[in-house]
């Protein structure tokens, strides 16, 4: 299992990376370098640090690294959450299942990204609890 849950961190961790970068993507209001730099490291470092204990401590967790790990997927797990709510509000009152997942802001592709991050930042997180 720690293996599986070592790629599934990479793979996060390079989705998190270029998450500022998408071409169509929501998250980048300005052309700024910097801020793009800045919220690249950002979003990275949510993964950086739990995938780094992962490595370090593989396979005897000492407790205070699994509540670590568990700790910061699941802040990550609730800002996913709390985002895909604040962005699709209003299909989810209207109850549309396909406006809800593909249609924000006229984006698919942005939107199947961010639904590729949260699904493996939720995958993290639930990978987390059987350390």
């Amino acid at each position: 299992m720690n293996k599986y849950f070592v790629y599934v961190q990479v793979s996060l961790l390079v989705l998190m990376f270029l998450h500022d970068w998408m071409p169509a993507g929501v998250q980048h209001k300005s052309n700024d370098f910097l801020k793009r730099l800045m919220g690249s490291f950002e979003n990275g470092i949510m993964v950086l640090v739990p995938l780094l204990l992962t490595l370090k401590h593989s396979p005897n967790y000492p407790s205070w690294v699994r509540w670590a790990i568990i700790g910061i997927y699941g802040l990550l797990t609730l800002g996913t959450v709390t985002a895909l709510l604040k962005k699709h509000i209003k299909a989810l009152e209207s109850f549309k299942l396909d406006e809800f997942i593909f249609k924000h802001n006229g984006h698919s592709t942005t939107d199947v990204f961010h639904i590729l991050l949260y699904l493996q930042a939720w995958a993290c997180f639930a990978m987390a609890w059987q350390l």
